[in-house]
């Protein structure tokens, strides 16, 4: 249960970032008109790229849910997690 939940969140928390206008579409924004203007395109198209947002999130949630809870073996969870965070992404057209 504790692995479907932290799934489902970094899945939410991912489409915030890379997705949703409130509350992160103006950063977004201003991160990829500065990134843009220096030739760093790739690190602009990042912020919202799903699989890359995914596991950024899936690292700090792991990585927080483990300092409260016994998850084994947290990096390989992580890893797992932002796999099904880009897949669910991709399934849902996202």
């Amino acid at each position: 249960m504790t692995y479907l939940i932290l799934t489902l969140a970094a899945y939410r928390i991912t489409h915030f970032i890379a997705d949703d206008d409130i509350p992160f579409g103006a950063i977004r924004t201003r991160i990829k008109l500065r990134w843009h203007s220096q030739n760093n395109s790739r690190y602009a198209d990042a912020v919202s790229c799903y699989w890359c947002v995914g596991a950024w999130v899936s690292f700090a949630l792991v990585g927080a849910a483990a300092q409260i809870t016994s998850i084994p073996l947290p990096g390989l969870v992580a890893l797992a997690v932002s796999a099904v965070v880009g897949l669910i992404s991709e399934w849902t057209g996202a």
